[in-house]
């Protein structure tokens, strides 16, 4: 083969990878503010018990290290009193399963029109445009 057939490959080989299709994400639900909120896991409770005091023994620490801090007492914690945070755990999922069965999430027909819906509903088309009329031009035509 000579260096121009390499090259007519490889330039073909090139033209031939696929290109990275662009992924069209899912545009999110709108949230209802009136659903309950989730209950929370026994680590969660912990957390947020404990999160002001280990701020404090560790001020220098970053939200991600608070995090990882807690983790590992969270794991050391003896089963007395792991037993304290999953019975609190349980109380708030029995929460949340009541609250559950009392919620009537809204229809689609029920709800009340967007204001994007509605000001689009409201605006008008704008008239079109009127082209600009050309004027003559005196090389064009001659006087007489």
């Amino acid at each position: 083969m000579s260096s121009e057939d390499e090259d007519l490959d490889s330039v073909s080989e090139e033209e031939e990878a696929p290109q990275k299709a662009k992924k069209q994400r899912k545009k999110k639900g709108k949230k209802d503010p009136n659903k309950p909120k989730r209950n929370m896991s026994a680590f969660f409770l912990y957390s947020n018990a404990n999160r002001d005091r280990v701020k404090e023994e560790n001020p220098e620490a970053k939200f991600g290290d608070i995090a990882k801090i807690m983790s590992v007492e969270f794991k050391e914690m003896s089963a007395s009193e792991r037993a304290k945070w999953d019975k609190l755990a349980v109380a708030d999922k029995e929460r949340y399963q009541a609250a559950m069965e009392d919620y009537e999430p809204p229809s689609e027909d029920d709800s009340p029109p967007s204001k994007k819906k509605a000001a689009a509903k409201k605006k008008v088309a704008p008239a079109p445009k009127a082209s600009p009329k050309k004027k003559p031009t005196a090389k064009g035509k001659a006087k007489k």
